[in-house]
C-alpha cells in the first residue's frame, strides 16, 4: 500500500543546526517530495523564518500536484479546527 503522508511543518524557534549548505536543503527538498499534503502552521516565528519560507515556495512551485493548505495559529480555535477537518475529507490525506 503506497501511504501518502502529511508533513506539518511548525516552527516555534529557530533551529540551530539547520545552516547554509546546500546538501541541507537538498535532503528536506527530497522528503517534499516524498509527501503529498502539507499543512503550514503559521505563525510569526514561522514567517520570519527563511527555512520555512523556501519550504513554501518550493512547495507551492510543486502545486497542484501536492496539497497544500496553511492555518493560521493566530486565528480562533474554530477557523483552526475547520481547517484540518476540511483536509481530513480528502482520501489521501492521513493524520499523524
Amino acid at each position: 500500500m503506497n501511504l501518502k503522508i502529511m508533513v506539518i511543518i511548525h516552527y516555534c524557534f529557530n533551529l540551530k543546526c539547520l545552516n547554509s549548505d546546500p546538501r541541507t536543503f537538498e535532503l528536506i527538498k527530497r522528503e517534499i517530495d516524498a509527501r503529498n499534503w502539507f499543512l503550514l502552521c503559521n505563525s510569526i516565528n514561522s514567517k520570519e523564518s527563511e527555512w520555512v519560507q523556501r519550504e513554501v515556495n518550493y512547495i507551492k512551485n510543486l502545486l497542484p500536484k501536492k496539497n497544500y493548505e496553511e492555518l493560521d495559529l493566530n486565528s480562533s480555535w474554530e477557523e483552526q479546527k475547520q481547517i484540518i477537518e476540511n483536509c481530513e475529507k480528502s482520501d489521501d490525506f492521513y493524520r499523524i
